[in-house]
């Protein structure tokens, strides 16, 4: 039996990527105060512009809102600068909300269904590493801290974080 196409809304506070080291580097730092999903930042890419908005949250000022629509996996990306990064410890960081309960379907055969922040790298090679993959529990609609922490490979060539929902089939 094919599985549903279900609606989701994801709801995301500023996100930062930045080196964890002693005296680190901000690399990125999103105020979607200022945000302009149609006249996007050098780096920025916007895979399903019209699957996102900037929105009032109570308590946090303007976020971004993804709403899946089944179609694809809308997601914000930020390319890297790779020679920043390789070799180094990266920790990417947001506050995310679901609203309402959802439950993750992790198994492609049923149709992936989950929110998620991640961070790919490339290599020389062209060969890609999902370094960073975390999402919110599911079934908690208040806000949450997501975090991680990647070691960029030395030889990395191509360094991309993303928020995302991914394909609902």
């Amino acid at each position: 039996m094919p599985a549903r196409r279900l609606p989701m809304s994801w709801l995301l506070a500023p996100l930062m990527a930045a080196p964890w080291l002693f005296a680190a580097e901000q690399l990125a730092f999103v105020d979607f105060e200022k945000f302009d999903l149609r006249a996007l930042p050098p780096g920025w890419f916007a895979s399903r512009p019209e699957d996102m908005s900037i929105v009032d949250e109570a308590g946090h000022g303007k976020v971004l809102r993804i709403i899946h629509k089944g179609n694809a996996w809308p997601h914000l990306q930020l390319t890297l600068d790779a020679a920043k990064v390789r070799g180094r410890t990266v920790r990417v960081s947001t506050l995310a909300k679901m609203p309402g309960a959802y439950q993750p379907r992790p198994d492609p055969k049923e149709g992936w269904a989950r929110p998620r922040i991640t961070m790919t790298c490339k290599n020389k090679e062209g060969q890609e590493q999902h370094a960073i993959d975390v999402a919110p529990q599911p079934n908690k609609p208040e806000w949450q801290s997501l975090a991680k922490h990647f070691t960029v490979h030395v030889e990395a060539n191509d360094v991309r974080v993303a928020m995302r929902i991914d394909l609902v089939a």
